[in-house]
């Protein structure tokens, strides 16, 4: 519920500052009462049995081999989730908030020890009675992994929490408010509160708290856009909170355009039909009905305090009776405003609030797989507001998401020239762009002049350095990071970078070190589990290793990385059987990395899975045509088979790309005495005893003395 009873609220002002708001409901019990049943007021609680549907069986997820499950443990509800494969522990994670009203569907998430909200992967839907099934993003092969709640998905869920003053990260404060509350719509309410308890007349009362109906049209309307304006779920950018406004510091009746600006495809990209979860504002402004209307806002059907809907506002039965004949009835929305399945979220039903004359032929609500949306290529333009938007915000829009980098850098390079802006954020923007076009020197420049002009912003120095890093330029990388870890201590990926600088030069103790600091500033942050065990498996502690991928499996079972890893070490420890497991786990996550397809294909052919061998090595080369040892690979496989001709091409592949392979040439000289070609095998096995492999010279070497030819 959106409203408590007894209790003063704490709403976040702006970005640390907090102030308290009083309790709505000893005024406002009525009100209070009724909005408690809304979609609103129930957007968001904590997780407790009338929000946690009960769950009968586990969920099993086929397209990636995991069982999922929420129980309920005393008074506290989990989330399980664990692989068909059985190769790791269970995951158990705490459900502590449920997001969403449960009119069409319930998130479940995990707060974490940094005070992040986490979206779990299985969710739950309302239609067909209520059902479990994967979060939108998860349901994959290779699933999406842990998301992250940011501030903007909460400031449209929920009452504005409390986060810490200038956080970038979507971090939360202290106990979160459940449900949207009064503030959103009617901003603080202190003053008003104080109004009344001090006995001032009605009209000081009413003029110390914002009624939107009093607002003029523009500004009444921006009240429900503030939420329900999305062009997109997809990555566009379809809003950007302007630089310098703090998350959840838009205050009704104040220009909407001041605190976000909107943006949509373009035209001529045939995406302006599509529907989604969010699409109501959107829609409605493609309605002739409103298009026409002076006066139409959300509230000329919707009581934002209940839940009732009505169309007879301005269609009352006597004027359609008198301009056209209308069957009687009520039910308006089921002809002009049907429900259909959206395209961004595939097991919600909801209504189409584009309000067509005549109805649409077409199956609507026709059941849909759900598909990765393209990557959109294309420019971005203003939506809200249409005309007059600031040409660097617009420009920043091409770039943010890399829909539009070929014309877009340089727009926003003109763009910073002609303005100079004393917002960071900019030059950031900026040099992640050209990072996204693999040119960190220029995203260098750019983090640097964000420096220049916030020189006490830490993460500012943080993407310095990483891309001085990318650029070949470790000793000013290494001092960029210092600075940002000097600046702000708890940052994580600061310091990992900086590890990985010092494996790179060779300095694996260090390194080591440096990935201990940041998972114990950042348990969550995978990458740096992934380089502590390789930093611990280098020093030869591959029990220590062990424990670090299995860690990072805890924290995250989808982590691929952490699955080929954890495979290759115990391939090397010789549990091939374990090793397998963790391959083909690795293998189903990331389909497109030929590493994990090579090394998985040699664990079958220790296995004598030799079919199974040929599968993977083929999909190996066909990612990675040019792998030297993926060829040999696939050589011997063909020569087992007595395929001796398509063994001695992959071997003489293999020695194009790399003449000096000694494996390689032992095994065509096996290959070749097999043919009789006696000339051919010496050849070979002379070259082999000058290659690169020690092991396969002194083979070479024995065969040579066997055919009585001289080394």
């Amino acid at each position: 519920m959106a409203i408590y009873r007894n209790v003063r609220l704490l709403f976040l002002v702006g970005a640390g500052t907090l102030t308290a708001e009083p309790d709505c409901t000893s005024c406002h019990p009525k009100i209070a009462a009724s909005y408690s049943t809304t979609g609103m007021g129930r957007a968001f609680s904590r997780a407790r049995p009338d929000r946690v549907p009960k769950m009968e069986s586990p969920f099993f997820h086929a397209l990636s081999g995991t069982y999922f499950a929420v129980e309920r443990r005393g008074d506290e509800f989990v989330h399980r989730r664990w692989s068909a494969a059985g190769e790791a522990e269970p995951e158990t994670l705490r459900i502590d908030y449920v997001m969403g009203s449960g009119n069409h569907a319930l998130t479940f998430l995990h707060r974490n020890s940094k005070g992040a909200l986490v979206e779990l992967p299985l969710g739950w839907y309302a239609e067909k009675g209520g059902y479990f099934a994967m979060n939108p993003g998860f349901d994959s092969a290779q699933p999406a992994t842990r998301r992250k709640i940011d501030y903007d998905c909460m400031g449209c869920h929920n009452a504005a929490p409390a986060v810490p003053a200038g956080s970038q990260e979507p971090v939360f404060l202290g106990e979160l408010p459940q449900g949207i509350g009064c503030r959103q719509c009617h901003g603080p309410g202190a003053a008003h509160a104080a109004a009344a308890n001090a006995g001032r007349p009605l009209q000081a009362i009413r003029s110390a708290i914002v009624n939107p109906a009093r607002l003029p049209l523009a500004r009444r309307r921006e009240v429900c856009l503030q939420c329900h304006m999305e062009t997109t779920s997809a990555r566009l950018p379809s809003i950007i909170r302007r630089f310098g406004r703090a998350p959840f510091s838009y205050l009704p009746g104040t220009p909407l355009a001041d605190y976000a600006l909107h943006f949509d495809h373009a035209p001529a990209s045939g995406l302006g039909d599509k529907f989604e979860i969010v699409s109501a504002v959107y829609r409605l402004n493609q309605s002739a009905c409103f298009q026409k209307s002076e006066a139409m806002t959300c509230t000329s059907c919707h009581d934002p305090h209940s839940r009732s809907v009505t169309c007879a506002g301005c269609h009352t039965p006597a004027k359609l009776a008198s301009k056209v004949e209308h069957p009687a009835g009520t039910a308006c929305a089921d002809c002009h405003m049907p429900k259909r399945r959206t395209g961004d979220v595939v097991r919600v039903v909801m209504t189409d609030h584009l309000v067509r004359r005549q109805p649409v032929p077409g199956d609507w609500l026709a059941e849909k797989a759900e598909r990765a949306p393209p990557e959109y290529q294309g420019e971005v333009i203003p939506y809200y507001p249409a005309q007059g938007m600031d040409p660097l915000y617009v420009a920043v829009a091409q770039v943010l998401h890399g829909a539009n980098l070929t014309t877009g850098i340089a727009g926003l390079e003109a763009e910073l020239a002609r303005k100079r802006p004393k917002e960071p954020e900019f030059y950031i923007v900026l040099g992640n762009a050209w990072q996204q076009v693999r040119r960190p020197e220029k995203a260098a420049e750019s983090f640097r002049t964000a420096t220049q002009v916030a020189p006490r912003l830490g993460r500012a120095w943080r993407f310095l350095g990483i891309a001085l890093q990318d650029a070949g330029r470790a000793t000013e990388a290494a001092a960029a990071l210092l600075q940002a870890i000097a600046l702000d201590g708890g940052d994580a990926v600061a310091w990992h970078q900086l590890g990985l600088l010092d494996s790179a030069a060779g300095l694996t103790r260090n390194a080591v070190e440096k990935a201990r600091r940041a998972i114990a500033l950042d348990p969550d942050l995978l990458d740096a589990h992934s380089s502590l065990g390789a930093g611990l498996a280098a020093l030869g502690d591959r029990a220590g290793a062990e424990r670090a991928f299995r860690d990072a499996l805890r924290v995250d079972p989808f982590f691929a990385t952490a699955h080929g890893n954890l495979a290759r070490l115990l391939a090397a420890n010789g549990d091939n059987a374990a090793a397998l497991t963790h391959f083909a786990r690795a293998v189903q996550l990331r389909r497109d990395f030929a590493p994990d397809r090579h090394e998985y294909a040699l664990s079958l052919v220790r296995a004598n899975r030799f079919a199974e061998a040929r599968t993977e090595v083929d999909a190996a080369l066909r990612l990675s045509p040019r792998v030297v040892a993926a060829r040999i690979l696939s050589g011997g496989l063909f020569a087992r088979d007595g395929k001796l001709a398509e063994a001695t091409a992959e071997y003489r592949v293999a020695l194009q790309v790399q003449p000096g392979s000694g494996r390689a040439h032992l095994d065509l000289a096996r290959v070749l005495i097999r043919l009789g070609d006696r000339d051919g095998t010496v050849r070979h096995l002379r070259l082999a005893t000058a290659g690169d492999d020690a092991a396969s010279a002194e083979l070479a070497r024995q065969a040579l003395r066997n055919l009585g030819a001289t080394p």
